[in-house]
C-alpha cells in the first residue's frame, strides 16, 4: 500500500485515482481525471476535507484517502457486502402473512366456540389459545429485531457512496439483531406447525361428534 501524500503539482496514476474518487464524492465542478494535481483539484480536495471535518490543507494523506474510500493513494478498499438479505422486504412480507393468518385464526376460533360443552374440544381450544399467544409474542419480538436490521440496512445503502469505510461497522452492528430475529423466526415457524397439528386433532374430534 502506498503511503505517500498527494498534493499540488503531483502527477501520475495516483493523482488520477484521487480525482476520480473526488468526482464520486461529488466534486463541483467535476474534475478532469488527467493525473495532474492542479489548483482545481486542490480546491476540490479542500472542500471535501471540510465536509469530512478533516484538516483542510489540500494534501491527500491516509485519513483523507480513507474518507474517500481508499486505504491510501493508488489503492481503493473493497466495499463490505451486506450479508443479511432484504430486511425491509421481509417486514412487509411478514405483515402480509400475519394478516392472512389472523383471518384464519378468527374463523378457526369461532368454529371451536360452537363446541363449548365438549371437554375434548375445550382442551384443544385452550392449547390452541396458548399456542396463538406464543406465536404473537414471537412475531412481535422477531419484528422488533428485524426493524433494527432494516434500519441498519438503510444506513448501509446511504453510506455505500458517502462513507464506505463505515460499512464494516454497520454490518457488525446488524449481526446481533439479525441473530435474535433468527431465533424468534424459528419460534414463529414452530407455532405455525403446532397450529396445524391442533387443527387436525380438532377436526378428528369434531368429526366423531358429528358421526
Amino acid at each position: 500500500m502506498s503511503t505517500k501524500k498527494l498534493q499540488l503539482n503531483a502527477k501520475g496514476a495516483d493523482v488520477k485515482a484521487l480525482q476520480e474518487q473526488l468526482n464520486k464524492a461529488g466534486a463541483k465542478p467535476k474534475l478532469k481525471a488527467d493525473g495532474v494535481f492542479g489548483p482545481v483539484t486542490e480546491k476540490a480536495l479542500m472542500e471535501f476535507q471540510k465536509k469530512q471535518k478533516l484538516k483542510a490543507d489540500g494534501v491527500a494523506g491516509a485519513k483523507t484517502m480513507a474518507k474517500l474510500g481508499g486505504g491510501g493513494p493508488g489503492k481503493q478498499e473493497k466495499p463490505v457486502d451486506w450479508p443479511y438479505g432484504d430486511a425491509v422486504w421481509s417486514l412487509k412480507d411478514s405483515a402480509r402473512e400475519m394478516r392472512e393468518l389472523l383471518e384464519k385464526h378468527k374463523t378457526e376460533r369461532t368454529a371451536m366456540d360452537l363446541w363449548r360443552d365438549d371437554k375434548q374440544i375445550a382442551t384443544l381450544r385452550d392449547v390452541y389459545d396458548k399456542n396463538w399467544k406464543r406465536l404473537l409474542d414471537a412475531d412481535k419480538n422477531w419484528r422488533r429485531a428485524t426493524e433494527r436490521v432494516a434500519q441498519l440496512q438503510k444506513s448501509y445503502e446511504k453510506l455505500k457512496k458517502s462513507s464506505p469505510e463505515s460499512l464494516k461497522d454497520v454490518v457488525s452492528a446488524a449481526k446481533k439483531p439479525f441473530d435474535v430475529a433468527g431465533k424468534f423466526d424459528e419460534q414463529v415457524s414452530d407455532c405455525v406447525r403446532r397450529r396445524v397439528e391442533i387443527l387436525r386433532a380438532y377436526a378428528k374430534v369434531s368429526a366423531k361428534q358429528l358421526a
